[in-house]
């Protein structure tokens, strides 16, 4: 008896460490109910920990109810966009955040979130209240980006080969459908693309 009851402990032991284990042998990293809602339908390559870590520079707060975010104690409709906007297999992400209240006429502004060299994503885009629309130029192998909104000129940044930065202007009447898109549907191509 005393054998069968050792037994069972160590089976429930061995249980327990292979469950804390991902099929790589590490430890696994759970989602933050955060991170959870974040990325709630979202398909994307990100592991469990980038997602976290992501979601945890964005500095929001979930809802009282558990189902929407909050910052400033505003509501914020939060959308999340994956890219690979090099073609280099790693993902960069779009991460866009819509408040009237809180971001102006322009009603959004969004962060970038490329992987370093260390392998960690880092958030880009000090660019303001802004919606971001991907350009057919491109710089250091990387497009660059309009922050769009109202008005007939808008700032046009360019990657440096470690951050966006401002580059120049663009008019309204320069921006066509031939040179730009929309983060929606470019990420949507590159989503349908991984099917």
């Amino acid at each position: 008896m005393k054998n069968v009851i050792t037994s069972i402990g160590v089976l429930l032991l061995f249980i327990n460490l292979t469950s804390a284990q991902n099929s790589t042998g590490t430890k696994s990293t759970a989602l933050t109910a955060g991170a959870t809602l974040l990325f709630t339908h979202i398909k994307t390559k990100l592991t469990a920990t980038e997602k976290n870590t992501i979601f945890k520079t964005l500095e929001l707060q979930l809802s009282p109810d558990k189902k929407s975010f909050v910052s400033a104690e505003v509501p914020v409709d939060v959308t999340v966009y994956p890219t690979d906007m090099n073609k280099d297999g790693q993902e960069e992400i779009f991460v866009v955040l819509s408040s009237v209240q809180l971001f102006g006429h322009a009603g959004q502004t969004f962060f970038v979130y490329i992987k370093n060299k260390k392998g960690t994503y880092t958030q880009h885009g000090d660019t303001g209240p802004g919606s971001p629309v991907i350009l057919s130029t491109k710089n250091l192998g990387y497009p660059d980006i309009l922050v769009g909104g109202p008005g007939f000129t808008f700032p046009v940044y360019k990657w440096n080969g470690s951050d966006y930065i401002y580059a120049r202007k663009m008019k309204d009447a320069a921006i066509t459908n031939k040179n730009s898109t929309d983060i929606a549907a470019y990420s949507k191509r590159y989503t349908d693309a991984q099917k």
